[in-house]
């Protein structure tokens, strides 16, 4: 392999990496130990807060079984 042809194919790898690291999705706990999330009963999709477990301030309703968010994608 000719050292052009070899810088081709660190070009390309190099690229490759930068653009799958670029895209790749971090993930982060929506709640801290002993919080749950809670959202909003006028606005479930946008209103979401964490509180200790078990309160549930006024306005804010707990998630449904299973559909409790655990993380969010950050990036």
């Amino acid at each position: 392999m000719s050292s052009s042809t070899r810088r081709g194919v660190s070009v390309v790898a190099v690229t490759l990496l930068a653009v799958a690291g670029a895209t790749a999705c971090l993930r982060e706990r929506v709640c801290l130990e002993g919080e749950r999330p809670v959202r909003s009963v006028e606005a479930p999709k946008d209103g979401l807060a964490c509180t200790e477990d078990g309160v549930v301030p006024e306005g804010f309703e707990t998630f449904p079984p299973g559909q409790e968010p655990t993380e969010v994608h950050v990036g």
